[in-house]
């Protein structure tokens, strides 16, 4: 072994201790192990990641014994998805939180559409593989290196690392990664692309506009786990949807500057969110992290954009999305039964502008008047109780802000009981 070799091989194992003995921050999911359900990784380091169980619900990749573009069988995988940043080399490594796991894996260029039937179908070549036996002295890691030899490496005793990979800007892959063994204890995927070359400079003429990039992140509130959800993102100039993805936890794309939009995130089991946004005159990043409020006795839920007159329970113009919102909620869950909290903004150093009572009374007006709107639409009256909480719960006990104040002014959603079917 040369000295460089050695020095690499010290540094994997420096890395790999640190790994060990962290904590699974990411639960995969049973869709996670198809290739259609593949978790798009917009970081250098995903995960700890806890280990996949089977094959998913469908056993994509199947072959011989003795090839090198293709597992035996799948045994405990999960797919990922990343995107290139520009022209370079691809390394990555996959570490296992226990040496005793074995980890495989397969790497393919997305080409054209309908990827992963050409996977399933035999009908696209991986371009990098390593189906080797684990390597205990290095603590069982895998991946791609620049120094390696091999493009592809066959099942049984063989090099640890495949060959790096060229890129080009915005060249998307999906990873494949299998463990052989039941009940393995996870991995951390650490990805890696060096620049080769400096993409020539444009000229300022040729610049089109300003570019909007739009991260959509989805996680359950409660656990703050990734969460599959639909995803419909739209704006008043297009007539089709911006975006329009199903049962996906996280989303990438470039969308307009200087436009309008608003999402919508759906889970059945999950109270529906929905955001509005505009994009801006310059270069940017929109990262949206939605963590969606779980159905379920309980749990608590803030109605965004829900706004009144001042010292009024009437609803402005822009809170009637918010409300259409709950209504399509209430009537898709006829199982659910809510309370319905109201509460107003009164800073504690103001507090001699207003009587308690009035605000009180205040607080209780506008609780009344969302369950006013569900019941003059269809919700039975019986599934809905009203309460008013005064300024006694602010966010922002002391507001001087106009957002502090709107954050105070709010109503909220209460599960009282959740019964699934039509009860």
């Amino acid at each position: 072994m040369n000295n460089v070799k050695s020095v690499f091989i010290l540094l994997l194992l420096a890395f790999s201790q640190n790994i060990y003995g962290q904590e699974i921050n990411v639960q995969l999911k049973q869709d996670n192990s198809d290739c259609t359900g593949a978790i798009l990784v917009t970081d250098s380091i995903f995960g700890p990641v806890s280990a996949p169980a089977g094959p998913g619900k469908k056993m994509e990749i199947r072959g011989s014994r003795t090839s090198p573009y293709s597992f035996h069988k799948e045994h405990h995988t999960v797919w990922y998805k990343f995107i290139s940043p520009g022209k370079g080399e691809l390394e990555l490594t996959i570490i296992p939180l226990s040496s005793d796991d074995d980890y495989d894996f397969l790497l393919f260029r997305k080409t054209g559409h309908n990827i992963c039937s050409k996977i399933q179908n035999n009908d696209l070549k991986p371009i990098r593989s390593n189906i080797s036996r684990n390597n205990k002295n290095i603590n069982s890691i895998t991946g791609l290196r620049e120094s390696a030899a091999q493009k592809y490496v066959n099942q049984g005793p063989g090099d640890d690392f495949s060959q790096s990979v060229k890129t080009e800007k915005e060249d998307t892959f999906l990873l494949v990664v299998d463990n052989v063994y039941r009940g393995g204890k996870g991995h951390t995927l650490k990805l890696h692309f060096s620049a080769i070359e400096k993409e020539p400079e444009k000229p300022v003429v040729e610049k089109k506009g300003p570019e909007t990039t739009l991260m959509i992140t989805i996680k359950d509130k409660s656990t703050g786990k990734l969460l599959n959800a639909d995803i419909h993102l739209s704006s008043p100039t297009s007539k089709k949807p911006v975006i329009k993805k199903s049962n996906i936890s996280q989303v990438i794309k470039k969308i307009n500057s200087r436009e309008e939009y608003q999402l919508t995130v759906n889970n059945k089991m999950y109270f529906r969110a929905i955001t509005s946004f505009n994009t801006p005159g310059h270069d940017t990043t929109i990262h949206l992290n939605i963590e969606l409020t779980k159905i379920e006795k309980g749990n608590k839920l803030k109605l965004k954009n829900l706004y009144f007159y001042s010292n009024s329970a009437s609803f402005r113009r822009t809170s009637y999305a918010t409300l259409r919102n709950l209504l399509s909620i209430m009537e898709e869950h006829p199982g659910l039964k809510i309370a319905i909290h109201g509460h107003v903004n009164q800073p504690y150093q103001w507090k001699d502008k207003n009587s308690d009572d009035y605000i009180q009374r205040l607080s209780k007006k506008r609780a009344d008047a969302v369950k006013r709107y569900l019941s003059r639409r269809g919700i039975s009256s019986d599934r809905m109780i009203t309460e008013g909480f005064s300024n006694r719960e602010m966010i922002y006990p002391y507001a001087e802000t106009e957002a502090e104040m709107k954050a105070n002014r709010r109503v909220e959603i209460i599960v009282l009981d959740y019964k699934t079917g039509n009860q």
